[in-house]
């Protein structure tokens, strides 16, 4: 829907208070009627927006776990795997920054949403690497693949300015981020060296 589709974009570069249903309604190519017609206010426009993003993502993150996928694949390129595609994702659609935005963060009801898809992403990335623990060398796998985890989407979102401050890899490049990424998330599984 071309409405949703321009307030997005616009909430992503602008944010939600810095938009006017005006510049919605211009860019979407719709009367401002039109806009209150379907959305009682703006804040009606980001809950249609969340939904359709998180329905988006949920099924893209699904296909990314999909074990068949990963057969026979180690814990390295898995890992490599799984944060390409994210940077891809992030790259393809900028307009995900949606998620990070105050609003988002603020109403209980999305972050429920959002966190619930997120974690069925994360549980089937930790079933992943959980039937691969023979490669961990570390004392404890299941605490070490949860850290890794939680280390690797807190770089994910801090290389996408979602912490309010540069990241201090922004000049390096998405491959070698990963490569970098995964490196030390090997270091720290205690993984074999590479072939």
């Amino acid at each position: 829907m071309a409405l949703l589709d321009a307030a997005e974009s616009l909430f992503a570069e602008r944010g939600m208070d810095a938009t006017s249903v005006a510049e919605i309604a211009a860019l979407s190519g719709c009367s401002v009627g039109s806009v209150y017609h379907h959305f009682r206010d703006k804040t009606a426009l980001l809950h249609a927006i969340l939904e359709r993003l998180n329905a988006e993502l949920r099924d893209t993150m699904r296909q990314i776990v999909e074990p068949e996928r990963w057969q026979g694949a180690p814990i390295r390129a898995i890992l490599h795997g799984y944060l390409e595609f994210l940077l891809e994702v992030g790259r393809s659609r900028p307009s995900l920054k949606v998620l990070d935005m105050p609003e988002v963060r603020q109403d209980s009801r999305i972050c429920e949403r959002l966190i619930a898809s997120k974690r069925e992403s994360f549980d089937g990335l930790y079933r992943l690497l959980s039937d691969r623990r023979a490669e961990i060398t570390h004392p404890d796998p299941d605490v070490a693949i949860r850290l890794v985890l939680d280390l690797m989407m807190a770089m994910l979102k801090a290389r996408a300015g979602a912490f309010g401050y540069p990241s201090q890899l922004s000049g390096v490049g998405d491959s070698r981020f990963a490569d970098e990424v995964v490196l030390a998330a090997a270091a720290y599984l205690g993984l074999p060296e590479s072939a």
